[in-house]
């Protein structure tokens, strides 16, 4: 039995980002905790989310087992049980996942099928900082409503988006604190960032890293969760 109670916000909010981007998605229960892996159909995102024991009010499972989960569906469910606490079981040798919550239950066929042995990615990233995620997807609204694609531009220790198309120009500056610093530019599409925009009523900070030719990653870390977030760059089209 898995009973998730004090963080079921949190659950209900990475469900709503992992449904919007892929329709299925693996669920890998160990003893050590809960592993989602997820990614966009277009192959230019990928979302990581590991779910340690401490997240969790309860977690007791028979064994190790990986089942793949329609997302919409089970984001449905949760989104319907999320009063207080949900209940997960994993039922017949992982071919059916059940939520309850009080007397209400929903049962949801899955299949079972091995682990995902592809590696993370490791860029190696010319810029890193730490930003308030508020501001950051303040920031990435704000530059929406001009362009589909933000171009990241750091100088110093300040880091901004340049807007530039053939009616407008401007730059948004930003509060992130450099880690690590390279002057450089780097264009990302803003609509793929949006989609994991709900993280800002979560996670309060997050280390965002980029590279001229390299993912942005969107990274997130403490003693209950683990999120990281990678977007494939763009190509340069305002030089």
């Amino acid at each position: 039995m898995i009973t998730i109670k004090k963080n079921i916000k949190k659950f209900v909010g990475l469900t709503n980002i992992i449904s919007s981007v892929s329709e299925e998605t693996n669920y890998e229960f160990s003893k050590d905790g809960l592993f989602i892996r997820f990614a966009h159909p277009s192959g230019f995102t990928l979302g990581l989310v590991k779910l340690k024991i401490d997240f969790f009010d309860e977690y007791k499972i028979k064994e190790d087992i990986v089942i793949c989960i329609n997302n919409e569906m089970f984001n449905k469910i949760i989104k319907k049980l999320a009063k207080k606490e949900i209940q997960i079981e994993i039922n017949n040798n992982g071919s059916e996942i059940k939520c309850i919550s009080g007397k209400s239950s929903f049962e949801l066929k899955t299949y079972s099928i091995p682990a995902d042995e592809r590696p993370v990615p490791t860029p190696e990233y010319d810029s890193i900082w730490d930003i308030n995620t508020l501001d950051f997807f303040t920031l990435i609204t704000e530059h929406k409503e001009f362009s589909d694609v933000a171009c990241f531009e750091t100088k110093g220790n300040e880091l901004k988006t340049v807007i530039k198309s053939n009616m407008i120009s401007g730059e948004i500056f930003t509060t992130a604190k450099p880690i690590k610093q390279n002057d450089i530019k780097a264009y990302y599409d803003i609509g793929m960032l949006s989609m994991i925009l709900c993280i800002k009523d979560y996670f309060e900070n997050v280390i965002f890293s980029f590279g001229a030719d390299a993912p942005c990653n969107i990274k997130y870390n403490d003693n209950e969760i683990n999120f990281e977030w990678f977007l494939a760059p763009r190509i340069n089209n305002d030089e």
